[in-house]
């Protein structure tokens, strides 16, 4: 008995890495599936994203970028959301937009359309 409440103890207590964090494949399903473009990540092309690796692109049917990067725990995504907000001024990259919910960041090159940022939002929240 006391070790079946002990292993209960520990299962309810977690771990900062296992908050439900969102899946790569189901948020690349779910943005397909928004009608939105994803491919891989174009690491040359974004110095608004600052030492972070995008894991995918996003593109609109207007042409819109986001980079998407997703990390392994809300934490995480809030300093790495932390670290792109830092590098936006020092590359001089102010017009980016970064969205940090849960384990996902994304940054929107420019200030994104209601539709392309109601697309992608849907599939992150």
């Amino acid at each position: 008995m006391l070790v079946a409440a002990a292993a209960l103890l520990a299962a309810s207590c977690g771990d900062d890495d296992i908050d439900n964090p969102t899946a790569e494949d189901s948020l690349r399903d779910c943005l397909t599936e928004q009608g939105l473009t994803v491919e891989a990540s174009d690491l040359g092309s974004s110095a608004a994203s600052g030492n972070a690796s995008p894991d995918f692109r996003v593109i609109s049917d207007d042409g819109e970028i986001a980079d998407v990067i997703v990390e392994g725990s809300d934490e995480k995504a809030e300093r790495t959301a932390a670290d792109v907000k830092g590098a936006k001024q020092s590359f001089g990259t102010d017009q980016a937009v970064v969205v940090q919910e849960k384990n996902v960041v994304v940054v929107f090159e420019d200030e994104p359309a209601a539709d392309f940022r109601r697309q992608v939002e849907t599939c992150v929240d």
